[in-house]
Order: structure tokens, then sequence, then C-alpha cells
């Protein structure tokens, strides 16, 4: 589950899709690194994913996925509108991230972000 605090709230933002969020839409980043024997098998649950993504098209969601040149740091970046919770209608997703934990050399990391300001973004 996917949980996570935003500086500066009282509530906590968890994928529970009977919880609360303060604010209308969460801008988050999330950076893990993956075990370099790893990656090929990340790379196909990833394509999973956003296979699920497209043929559910869960509302409020947008949500990116980028290695970085390394080769085994991936970051994604990703809004939305009723917090995490939206993920839940993602089934490949719910795989995903179960099995996410044996893959990783750096457990996934997430970083609340607060806009600026932005062109053509997302």
């Amino acid at each position: 589950m996917l949980s996570f605090e935003i500086e500066g709230h009282r509530r906590m933002v968890t994928a529970d899709p009977d919880s609360e969020c303060e604010e209308p839409v969460v801008h988050v980043m999330i950076r893990w690194q993956i075990k370099p024997d790893q990656v090929e098998r990340e790379l196909e649950l990833l394509r999973a994913v956003y296979e699920d993504m497209h043929a559910v098209r869960p509302e409020g969601l947008r949500y990116a996925t980028f290695r970085l040149d390394d080769g085994v740091t991936f970051v994604d970046v990703a809004e939305m509108a009723d917090g995490p919770g939206v993920l839940q209608q993602v089934e490949a997703f719910q795989h995903y991230r179960a099995t996410l934990e044996e893959r990783c050399d750096e457990p996934p990391a997430v970083t609340v972000l607060q806009e600026v300001g932005a062109y053509r973004f997302p």
C-alpha cells in the first residue's frame, strides 16, 4: 500500500479509497532503484501497469515513469485528484507494488511536490 504524509497538513494520504484528502490534487515524485538483475522484470511489470491504466482509464490520475541514465533508477511523477486511492482501480499496479520490494536495491522514496509554475506540463 502506498502511503505518505503531506508535510504541513494534518492528514495522511493513503491508498485507501475511503480516505479523505485536504487538497484536491496531490503531486508526488517517487524514486527507487532496482537490482541490476531485475531491470528486465521491472520493465515488463511497468508495461503491464501502463497497459492496465490505459484499459481502466482511472479518473483524476496522471502518471509517468522515467528510467534514469544509470539504468537501474526509476522515477514516477504522479498527479492524483483524489489521492493515491485511485491506484486501487489498476489491478496490475497492485501486483506490481506487492512484488516491488523483492526487486529493489533502494525502496521507493516519496516526495510531495508543490507546483511553482508549469508550461505544458504534464
